[in-house]
């Protein structure tokens, strides 16, 4: 009603009156409603909303940064989008606008995650993640340069293997809790971003659970989500189940080695409460999903269905500490949840022969021999489902002769599981073996895997 006053008015004095009466100030109550008024007639192009234009901006800038909720950000961002889409010219105005407007730190950090949400790029973004700098705000500085696709330090010791262990634990929680730890293996990763996501811990716990339909949810969302039409084969777009007569002989060795134990004790507490929170929502979640279970979940689901990635936020922002920020939230939604498919390694066939070419060359990086870990297994995951039906037509073939012998624990475990799986019983002893070996690399790997208790608990180490 108010821009069609505006807009009726036919001296831009009597406009620019109205609009003065209207131009709130920062304590008013409802800035965000008077801010939306004039960016409106910003939009319908009036004289003196033009000639106001940076003042405008201003108070939809700081009605953003004070936003409370998801909604209330929403408006803001939407009048922000579109005046820039009207150009270059008007991008460069926002920029303008959000140098000089001053504030808290909590609310420089608000206007810093407002802008990355509008989709500005990491060398538009670099004057305002300054808030993120320092010891105190580390942790957010990290997180908030890897949504953008700045990829700026990485998180402490602790908090690394907190968020690891997450991951591995959620891939076999629920069939919605493996979601989270898909999106939550490719945010903030450890200090090699070439290492596999998702990373070879998480597919050693899931592989324990391959007769349970969290483990079977979280390796077809791993593939149908990462598979490319370019670079992936035509079998990760199709939901496929373990055959049970190729499953059995794994499912019978994994019967014993069940998660969690101790070692998943040390850090479930700090995030018990997720579980109350995530699993609130996640029959919503998963009644979501299994619509589409038997044609393909899809990433573009993800996304478009409010439930699902909802909860998948909810989840994120608990666990990473964001819970409350509808800033955050907003941005994890629209600049990390696209990023994740091209995050997701395990599919990329292209990376599969750089891989192999490596170890052919005697070149094989502490990366390459993680990738090839995890390339393995996805083998094994390949066979089980029927993806190809005789031993020698597995594409991984050549890379399974180039690695087999290597020291790398990753590795022997990793061809022990596949010779298994092919039917070979008695390498079940060789893994026995390397379970119960004191060699440390060897015991961190199958304690990070939560096959065995820490050396350190009272328990007995578990044997196939």
């Amino acid at each position: 009603m108010i821009r069609l006053l505006a807009g009726s008015l036919k001296k831009e004095e009597a406009q620019r009156y109205l609009l003065e009466r209207i131009l709130p100030v920062r304590e008013d109550k409802d800035l965000r409603q008077r801010a939306i008024v004039l960016g409106g007639c910003l939009l319908d192009s009036i004289d003196a909303a033009e000639a106001m234009s940076d003042l405008i901006l201003d108070r939809i800038l700081r009605a953003a940064v004070a936003a409370d909720t998801v909604d209330s950000l929403r408006g803001p961002l939407r009048f922000l989008s579109q005046w820039q889409e009207r150009g270059a010219e008007q991008r460069k105005q926002i920029r303008k606008v959000a140098l000089v407007l001053k504030g808290s730190e909590a609310e420089r950090g608000a206007l810093a995650l407002t802008l990355a949400c509008l989709g500005w790029e990491a060398g538009e973004l670099k004057p305002f993640d300054e808030v993120f700098t320092g010891p105190k705000n580390q942790r957010l500085g990290v997180l908030f340069s890897d949504c953008v696709g700045m990829k700026k330090g990485v998180l402490d010791e602790d908090e690394r293997q907190f968020l690891a262990v997450a991951a591995a634990d959620l891939a076999v929680v629920s069939p919605g809790g493996n979601l989270l730890s898909m999106a939550l293996t490719v945010w903030a990763p450890a200090e090699m971003p070439r290492l596999p996501r998702p990373a070879f811990r998480q597919l050693m716990v899931c592989f324990t659970h391959l007769d349970e339909g969290p483990a079977e949810h979280f390796m077809n969302n791993v593939l149908t989500t990462g598979s490319s039409p370019h670079s992936s084969p035509d079998a990760f777009r199709t939901w496929r189940t373990p055959d049970e007569g190729r499953l059995r002989s794994l499912a019978s060795l994994f019967h014993g080695i069940r998660t969690p134990i101790n070692s998943l004790q040390l850090a479930r507490h700090r995030f018990r409460q997720l579980y109350t929170i995530f699993e609130e929502r996640a029959v919503e979640l998963v009644m979501g999903l299994g619509g589409v279970r038997q044609a393909r979940p899809g990433w573009d689901f993800v996304l478009s269905d409010a439930t699902t990635h909802g909860a998948l936020i909810d989840g994120l922002c608990h666990l990473v500490g964001l819970k409350g920020s509808p800033h955050w939230w907003e941005a994890i939604r629209l600049r990390l949840l696209p990023q994740i498919p091209g995050r997701i390694t395990i599919a990329n066939a292209d990376l599969w022969r750089s891989v192999e070419l490596a170890f052919a060359s005697d070149q094989a990086s502490e990366a390459d021999i993680e990738h090839a870990a995890v390339f393995l297994l996805l083998d094994i995951w390949l066979w089980l489902t029927k993806s190809y039906q005789k031993r020698e037509a597995s594409q991984f073939r050549r890379l399974a002769g180039l690695t087999r012998g290597h020291s790398a624990p990753q590795l022997r475990v990793a061809h022990c599981l596949r010779d298994i799986a092919h039917g070979d019983e008695s390498r079940e002893a060789d893994l026995s073996a390397m379970m119960q070996s004191d060699d440390p690399a060897t015991q961190r790997m199958f304690v990070d895997a939560f096959w065995i208790d820490d050396p350190g608990s009272s328990k007995r180490k578990r044997t196939p």
